[in-house]
């Protein structure tokens, strides 16, 4: 059995597929609306479970649901990375998830007990289960939120 982040990305898609449905084509468009490109949500966590923001899997496994929760399609597996040693106001992960729909990614700083997590998706989705999954996973005891259209002229002629 291969652990995370060993194996090449046909075996990863082969397995997503019987996982996933494939997307039922949905943006989110309402008729005589101009639809925008995208949406961005992004998110300031503060006052974070240090356990959570300091772990590589915990940060893995909140894309993973993440992704779940939102019915999204992965390209391929989440990407997790630990700051370098020698940029202790650094310490923490990046992650990234890219998606058929665009992608999500995690930044956790550690000294700070900071977390920020930004997603882009081609169409509309669902603004309370990203909160709902954040805050079960990273506890955070405050939250900034910004919701943003992406694109806006991108289908104007």
């Amino acid at each position: 059995m291969r652990g995370r982040g060993e194996g090449d990305t046909n075996e990863y898609y082969a397995r997503r597929r019987t996982t996933f449905p494939a997307w039922n084509g949905d943006d989110g468009y309402v008729e005589g609306e101009v639809a925008p490109f995208g949406y961005s949500l992004t998110l300031d966590l503060y006052h974070c479970d240090p356990a959570v923001i300091a772990n590589i899997s915990c940060v893995y496994e909140y894309l993973e649901g993440l992704v779940d929760a939102l019915k999204m399609h992965t390209q391929a597996p989440p990407f997790v990375f630990r700051s370098p040693i020698g940029y202790a106001d650094k310490q923490g992960i990046s992650a990234w998830v890219p998606l058929i729909e665009s992608g999500i990614s995690v930044h956790t700083l550690e000294p700070r007990s900071f977390a920020t997590v930004d997603i882009f998706c081609c169409h509309k989705f669902d603004v309370d289960v990203v909160l709902a999954v954040t805050k079960l996973h990273f506890s955070p005891q405050d939250i900034d939120m910004h919701e943003i259209k992406r694109g806006v002229r991108y289908y104007q002629d």
